[in-house]
């Protein structure tokens, strides 16, 4: 069930940030798409299946109960996820996503050596990949890069 509740929450969580930036790219019409349409509604139809999916976690022998969620994890995923998209152009990709990710490694009790280890190799391998290997632009922030 904790997994089952965890990845709910992830994936609810991704497509309220997919579906933000789709608006952000502008959604046009059925008939004349604009660039934010297909990813808004296929984050707005995964976010559907993992409130379902979330709604099923809950229930523990036919009953509704909210016992297994832990609220205050939930406050600072949904407020690290907010924080990140607001802090993104500002700050750049490289340093927000260490942030990131080091603040989700410390949440689930990692030791700060592997969470800021893994956190710095994590944010320079993805912009290795995005921005070197697959040539898309990342916000560079104060760091440059």
């Amino acid at each position: 069930m904790r997994k089952e509740l965890n990845s709910s929450l992830f994936f609810l969580a991704f497509s309220v940030f997919i579906c933000a930036q789709g608006i952000h790219l502008k959604l046009g019409s059925l008939h004349s798409p604009g660039s934010g349409f297909f990813p808004f509604y296929a984050a707005l139809f995964l976010g559907i299946l993992s409130l379902i999916n979330l709604l099923r976690s809950f229930k523990k022998d036919g009953s509704f109960s909210l016992a297994g969620l832990r609220w205050r994890t939930l406050f600072l995923v949904t407020g690290a996820i907010l924080a990140y998209y607001l802090c993104l152009e500002r700050l750049g990709f490289v340093f927000v996503t260490f942030l990131f990710l080091l603040l989700l490694f410390r949440l689930e009790k990692i030791r700060w050596i592997f969470a800021t280890t893994s956190s710095l190799l994590i944010a320079f391998a993805a912009y290795a990949f995005f921005q070197l290997l697959l040539q898309s632009q990342l916000p560079s922030g104060f760091l440059g890069f």
